[in-house]
């Protein structure tokens, strides 16, 4: 069973899931115990180019962001 499974199948208790947009910011909220967290589009588009996701970051991007974050 996944990671994600195993926290939905938890008893119907949220997940809070902090967003990051790089490896250094997934580093950081695992050292803050937190087991979920996000990428969006939207978050690279601010940190990279200072603008809101207007489809300007792409699916590769994106896939190419989240192989820089390890897997814990």
């Amino acid at each position: 069973m996944s990671g994600l499974k195993r926290l939905l199948g938890t008893g119907g208790q949220g997940i809070l899931a902090p967003g990051v947009y790089d490896a250094f910011g997934a580093l950081l909220a695992q050292q803050a115990g937190f087991e979920c967290l996000y990428l969006s589009g939207e978050s690279i588009a601010y940190t990279r180019l200072g603008r809101p996701d207007v489809g300007l970051v792409t699916a590769s991007e994106l896939a190419d962001t989240l192989t820089l974050i390890p897997d814990p």
